[in-house]
């Protein structure tokens, strides 16, 4: 075993026993899930013959379902607890995938797709705020750990999907499912009760509406929003641009895997040396920058695979070109993400988590259903053009670097005062 594998495991065995439930819990939800999405795009595309812009249509809505309800899901795991809402959340997830298995016509798989996202919209708030909480006193090395051991997920799910693609798309819908159904029995047993943080009270009902008033907050959730649509454009773009050349599976299959092994083997050294070196805000913005940095090289690589008789290069180049930009992607997520957490928690002041991740992924949701529809429609357009969508996605990164950037050097990324509740003092976080 490597040493920086050993460090996982490591940190893992140190980890309180609630953490090492919720880290283990997103491994397998990550397994469920990227068994079946990163070929979700071919699928739509070439069985079910939908146009580039309706898949990113559908995949959109898929996030703006999961993250647009975000804040639903946040506020009711404040207000009811943390492990009932993500026991639904697993239950409704088994059924989304099974429904997939079966459904065809557009509507329906819509319809499936909006489930998929009002699972992981119960499941994923509950779960961050759950850890935040348990991990308070290394909030970050956690959310690193947690990042760590859901990319060990994401690379066997797409390694695993590969394998039973071959058999059939359906029979990788059943498997998908049937991983959240373990997932749901095991939640069930081994996940203890806690009550959500800040749960209004008599009095309080309207409490939960805080975080969306919260100014610092919502200023930062709004720079980061093209964080999120450069993430999916591996579920998007990517796969698309792969769909042209023969063994498009395959290529999708083996960029998920070196994004998956870079985080596995890296993220918790990564965030360990960021931590010493920057302030959360300018890791975040060197992230972002990363982020688009990759979405250059895949704009030159894109637009070199024509030739001047506008006939297609061999895709050896650009699956090359495509790997390494995957990599200098995930380096940047490696970077942003845990401290993006953080910030979040810190500038609510560690009070209705489940609510404040959800506004986070609220302003993500939104920027990714717009920047799908309008990347989409660029890979039909622009046959020309190529590298279109690319600088599109290469200029949102850039802006998003820019925004958080300013935001640390105006110290708006630091403790923030808080509304207070009806009849209350405002406070800040000491």
């Amino acid at each position: 075993m490597t040493r920086r594998g050993r460090n996982l495991l490591a940190t893992s065995a140190g980890a309180p026993p609630t953490v090492r439930v919720l880290v283990l819990a997103q491994f397998s939800f990550n397994v469920g899930f990227y068994m079946l999405m990163p070929y979700l795009a071919g699928y739509l595309s070439d069985h079910l013959g939908f146009a580039a812009w309706l898949v990113g249509l559908v995949l959109g809505l898929r996030v703006l379902s999961q993250q647009g309800l975000f804040v639903l899901g946040g506020a009711l795991a404040d207000r009811f607890g943390y492990r009932p809402v993500i026991l639904v959340g697993c239950v409704l997830r088994t059924a989304a995938f099974l429904l997939l298995a079966v459904v065809r016509h557009p509507v329906l798989v819509v319809a499936a797709i909006l489930l998929v996202g009002l699972a992981a919209a119960l499941f994923s708030p509950a779960v961050q705020a759950y850890l935040a909480l348990e991990g308070a006193e290394h909030r970050i090395e956690a959310f690193a750990l947690f990042n760590a051991l859901g990319e060990l997920g994401a690379l066997i799910g797409p390694l695993v999907g590969l394998a039973l693609l071959r058999l059939d798309f359906a029979v990788v819908a059943v498997a998908a499912g049937g991983t959240f159904a373990l997932i749901t029995t095991m939640l069930a047993r081994a996940l203890p009760p806690r009550a959500g943080s800040e749960a209004p009270g008599p009095g309080r009902s309207q409490d939960w509406w805080t975080p969306l008033r919260n100014r610092p907050l919502v200023g930062f959730c709004a720079a980061m929003a093209g964080y999120s649509l450069l993430v999916h454009q591996l579920y998007l773009s990517v796969p698309l641009e792969l769909t042209r050349s023969e063994g498009r599976a395959a290529g999708v299959g083996l960029l998920f895997a070196a994004s998956s092994a870079l985080s596995i083997t890296g993220q918790v050294a990564v965030t360990r040396m960021a931590a010493r070196r920057w302030a959360p805000g300018r890791a975040v913005a060197a992230g972002l920058a990363l982020m688009a940095l990759a979405c250059l090289i895949l704009a030159g690589a894109s637009a070199a695979r024509f030739g001047q008789d506008g006939g297609l290069a061999p895709a050896s180049s650009f699956l090359v070109a495509a790997l390494t930009a995957t990599l200098v992607l995930t380096l940047g997520t490696m970077l942003a993400q845990p401290f993006a957490m953080e910030i979040v928690a810190r500038l609510n002041g560690d009070r209705q988590l489940g609510t404040a991740y959800g506004v986070y992924y609220l302003a993500a949701a939104l920027a990714v259903v717009a920047g799908n529809i309008v990347v989409g429609a660029l890979f039909d357009a622009a046959a020309e053009y190529r590298a279109a969508p690319w600088l599109v996605l290469a200029a949102a990164g850039a802006g998003s670097a820019w925004a958080v950037a300013r935001r640390e050097r105006a110290g708006r990324l630091g403790p923030a005062v808080l509304l207070a509740p009806a009849g209350g003092e405002p406070g800040a976080r000491p």
